[in-house]
């Protein structure tokens, strides 16, 4: 049962890793990306499409404007201890 958990977590953390790096289909990745931002109790409540129209407006860098990919601003990754580590990319302040 043990083996069974981890093999089916590492599936899904396989995903979402997939999804945070540029081989996946954009409009795949940010329907994994807002799936797992959900789980979170900080973000449960968020609205995906609400956000990507909202934010691609709020910048002038052009790294950033216009862009409709949630992997251009938020990052996932894990340390070797396999502690996850999640954060946001800004422009920096004029």
């Amino acid at each position: 049962m043990l083996f069974a958990m981890l093999a089916t977590s590492a599936c899904v953390s396989s995903k979402i890793e997939k999804a945070f790096k540029s081989g996946m289909e954009a409009e795949e990745s940010n329907k994994l990306i807002s799936q797992y931002c959900v789980t979170c109790h900080s973000h449960n409540k968020f609205d995906p499409e609400t956000h990507v129209f909202d934010i691609k407006y709020r910048y002038e860098d052009e790294k950033y404007a216009g862009k409709t990919e949630c992997r251009i601003c938020h990052t996932y990754s894990k340390t070797f201890m396999l502690d996850i580590r999640r954060g946001t990319h800004r422009p920096a302040e004029s």
